[in-house]
């Protein structure tokens, strides 16, 4: 699926469930199957080759097992993602206050 944003940008939108088939000597497809199969736990061939192929997602990789590996990386990713559910949170609750608030002041306002 594409966006267009300007003349000059679009985004692609790329559901990883939907892909079944891929062509590994593709970049974009190397990319596609990591992101959807890393963190697997079972044997994967297409994996090792794509590792063994492309130096960039072999990085991406390590990166990805150093910061799960990582205890205080990981606590600071989970706080951050609390943080986040909490705020939304937060302000959810606050539009639907607010909301309330607004209704008994018309109420108290149409009645006068």
């Amino acid at each position: 699926m594409k966006h267009w944003l300007t003349d000059h940008l679009a985004l692609h939108l790329l559901e990883l469930p939907k892909i079944t088939d891929y062509n590994v000597e593709k970049t974009i497809d190397m990319w596609l199957y990591y992101l959807k199969n890393e963190g697997q736990s079972r044997e994967d061939k297409i994996m090792d080759t794509i590792l063994k192929n492309n130096p960039h997602i072999a990085s991406a990789r390590e990166k990805y097992i150093k910061f799960t590996q990582d205890d205080h990386m990981r606590e600071a990713y989970e706080s951050h993602i609390k943080w986040k559910r909490d705020h939304k949170t937060d302000l959810l609750y606050a539009e639907k206050k607010g909301l309330e608030i607004g209704r008994n002041e018309g109420r108290h306002e149409g009645r006068h």
